[in-house]
């Protein structure tokens, strides 16, 4: 059997060995050791775990349930009621005002969005499935004859 020699010059056996010490060699720069901290529970990008939280079990138990946006929408209506009912107006409430319309307005501008993506959704459908696409239409067609 011969070997195959590489351009320069060198047994093939020899040529390989070679080859894999220089690949071993470079494992040399990875780290010996790699640690990487394992959250227990991510919601949208917020950690609730015992460091920030009093009680992780029962706040995840909340949000499966409640959402914060939720939560805080239902703040949002109860702090506008008091300053309804508030005699003199503040700076604070102005503020407060301004942060809710903020805050509709992100949600308009959300469901135009999502309307964007259904409406793509739709035309697809149209192409893929058609009896579903038309039971879709006869449902906002209905939407659209709702007084």
């Amino acid at each position: 059997m011969t070997s195959t020699a590489p351009e320069n010059g060198a047994a093939w056996p020899m040529f390989l060995l070679g080859w894999m010490k220089e690949i071993a060699d470079s494992f040399c720069y990875a780290p010996k050791q790699l640690q990487q901290a394992i959250n227990p529970w991510t919601f949208n990008g917020l950690v609730i775990n015992e460091k920030n939280s009093g009680n992780p079990a029962a706040e995840r138990a909340i949000v499966s349930q409640v959402s914060y946006g939720q939560q805080l929408g239902r703040i949002e209506d109860v702090v506008e009621a008091i300053i309804k009912q508030a005699p003199a107006s503040d700076k604070a409430f102005d503020d407060f005002a301004k942060m809710r319309q903020k805050i509709a307005d992100i949600k308009r501008d959300s469901r135009k969005e999502r309307f964007e993506a259904v409406l793509t959704d739709l035309k697809q459908m149209k192409l893929d499935d058609n009896p579903g696409f038309t039971a879709c239409m006869e449902s906002i067609q209905a939407l659209v004859r709702e007084k």
